[in-house]
């Protein structure tokens, strides 16, 4: 039981946020879309979730908002790649697959835990992750 612990701890743990300007970019192609959708008139409720995802995981990145956000844009990429018949549906192609790409590169590290003593190498505790 203790595993499974560590499995949600890890899910939840506190990431590093070199990369985390990246959900800028994708923050505002969200609330483009947002406002295309209200202007045609269709249910803009569906992106207001997605941009309180993108806020949370901006300000304290985690694995579990990472991979959310992640399947959100990338279903919504194979859905138009699977619906499309004609070349004109790949229009909403890069709204998907943009942020699916940013995410990939933006995949949220660990923190490095470093010990460091005076005439020693620096060391890197055990299960310390690749700051990134």
């Amino acid at each position: 039981m203790a595993e499974h612990w560590n499995v949600v701890r890890n899910l939840v743990a506190h990431r590093a946020k070199k990369r985390r300007w990246v959900y800028g970019p994708i923050l505002c192609m969200v609330l483009f879309i947002l406002l295309w959708a209200t202007e045609e008139g269709l249910t803009s409720l569906w992106y207001v979730p997605i941009i309180a995802l993108i806020v949370i995981q901006y300000f304290r990145p985690t694995l579990l908002l990472w991979f959310s956000l992640l399947a959100l844009f990338a279903a919504y990429t194979v859905g138009i790649v699977v619906q499309a018949s004609f070349p004109a549906d790949y229009v909403g192609l890069p709204l998907g697959l943009v942020p699916t790409a940013a995410l990939l590169w933006a995949y949220p590290r660990r923190f490095i835990q470093v010990t460091e003593t005076p005439g020693a190498v620096t060391e890197m505790k055990p299960g310390a992750g690749i700051r990134g």
